[in-house]
């Protein structure tokens, strides 16, 4: 009987090594586009990011410094920006700033105010009210950023309410229906009519059975208790926002050891409010009223007065949050009044971090 015998033959060395040469090669192409679709996500993921923030902080502060010198139905003073320091304050002075923390000066004057900060952290022009002196002097938490700009804005809300009834004496207590604006104790507030306004501090509230909220404005948290005038059941009354906008380093850093930089706002009372990270440089520059016509100029400009201010250029260096670069970045970046980068007055550190600068006009209709 004959038996069929089966032949099995297997895979030789060479087609082994062969193969393996093959798989290694189709892996290591797969883990490079595996890491080129990585990093592209996560380079979109970061300008995505930087534009989100972009755009919400240049909104924000677009929204806020156009608002400059809001104060209701008064009719906006008349300006002479040829004759600024002749201007009869007794006379224009339509709003009185009561409350001790605000500069005892007419609002005119401060509601609006523009600083550029040195190498040293010395600002110009040189700061005459008392919380810009302090936040150079370093009295808050954060200091500003060198080299980077600082802008105050002051104004009333544009919500407002009336007072529920009419007031006897200066010195009366101001009485509104509920708390719809949410006013508490330490708040400024403004309380006006279209011929005259005041600027309190709330230093005690109380709200009876019926709703209505009584509002104090006692002395020492105010200059004076007494109002400029008793005012009638047509008045309005409105939170007076007091806003310092600067950049300033957060105390925290990257994974690999880079500096992270935040935009700050500070208000009154001094408390900081840290509105986004990631923040390096806030730059201005400014559109000035002259007898020769509309100046573009800096804070720190000898001519500079913010009075005379009629719209400026706003800009931000935003950085995202991850090493996305192939080396680290070393461009210029060109912001309102500066360029920003290697062997620039502003420069930044070396990093891999992307960055972005950002730049918007802001028209300012209100004077106070």
């Amino acid at each position: 009987m004959n038996q069929t015998s089966s032949y099995q033959q297997g895979f030789t060395l060479v087609e082994l090594m062969i193969a393996s040469a093959l798989g290694i090669f189709l892996m290591g192409a797969i883990i490079q586009v595996f890491n080129q679709s990585r990093a592209t996500v996560t380079l979109n993921q970061s300008v995505n990011e930087i534009q989100d923030r972009g755009r919400t902080l240049l909104n924000h502060l677009a929204f806020n410094i156009k608002q400059r010198g809001y104060q209701g139905c008064l009719p906006p003073m008349s300006l002479n920006v040829d004759n600024v320091d002749a201007i009869d304050w007794a006379n224009e002075a339509s709003v009185t700033p009561l409350a001790a923390v605000l500069a005892d000066m007419p609002y005119a004057m401060t509601s609006l105010l523009a600083y550029e900060v040195n190498n040293a952290g010395t600002f110009a022009p040189v700061p005459a009210t008392t919380d810009m002196q302090n936040l150079q002097n370093g009295d808050l938490d954060r200091t500003p950023r060198p080299n980077s700009d600082i802008i105050h804005v002051e104004y009333g809300d544009r919500r407002s309410v009336t007072l529920f009834s009419e007031m006897n004496t200066e010195l009366s207590s101001i009485e509104i229906e509920g708390n719809p604006l949410g006013f508490s104790v330490g708040d400024l507030i403004m309380i006006g009519d279209c011929t005259g306004a005041d600027i309190v501090e709330i230093t005690s509230m109380a709200t009876s059975g019926g709703g209505i909220t009584t509002i104090e404005h006692a002395a020492g948290l105010n200059r004076n208790a007494r109002l400029s005038k008793p005012y009638d059941t047509t008045a309005r009354v409105r939170k007076f926002n007091y806003f310092t906008y600067f950049v300033a380093d957060s105390e925290r850093e990257t994974v690999t050891g880079d500096t992270i930089y935040s935009l700050y706002r500070a208000d009154h009372q001094e408390n900081l409010v840290e509105l986004s990270d990631g923040i390096e440089f806030l730059q201005m520059s400014y559109k000035q009223e002259s007898a020769q016509g509309v100046q573009d100029m800096t804070a720190d400009d000898i001519n500079f007065d913010p009075m005379k201010v009629t719209g400026l250029e706003l800009g931000l260096l935003i950085t995202g949050h991850k090493n996305v670069l192939m080396n680290n970045d070393s461009k210029l970046y060109r912001l309102p009044g500066a360029i920003i980068g290697p062997n620039q007055r502003a420069d930044y550190g070396r990093n891999k971090l992307l960055k972005t600068p950002f730049r918007t006009h802001v028209d300012i209709k209100n004077r106070a």
